[in-house]
């Protein structure tokens, strides 16, 4: 269950139950993208699917290991941590 923190105007807070069905980081979308004032710079953008939260850094180049470092660096370490793998 997920609570979201919600503040009233005299400063008292009160909490919205979220549906079980939404899961942060249980399903996330990466893009690889190119920004017109960047062509040569790539970013990822990655967007969790339950919860819409995004998170974008640019890249140094399109290899597979710079994306990985980039996916680690901005979202697992940041938010999630590694679980047991």
């Amino acid at each position: 269950m997920v609570l979201l923190a919600k503040e009233w105007p005299q400063s008292r807070s009160w909490f919205n139950m979220l549906p079980d069905s939404i899961v942060f980081d249980h399903e996330i979308y990466l893009d690889l993208m190119w920004a017109e004032n960047r062509p040569h710079t790539p970013a990822l953008h990655l967007v969790d699917r339950g919860t819409h939260f995004s998170a974008a850094q640019f890249l140094k180049s399109e290899s597979a290991e710079d994306v990985w470092n980039v996916f680690v660096t901005c979202w697992v370490t940041a938010y999630v941590r590694f679980s047991n793998v």
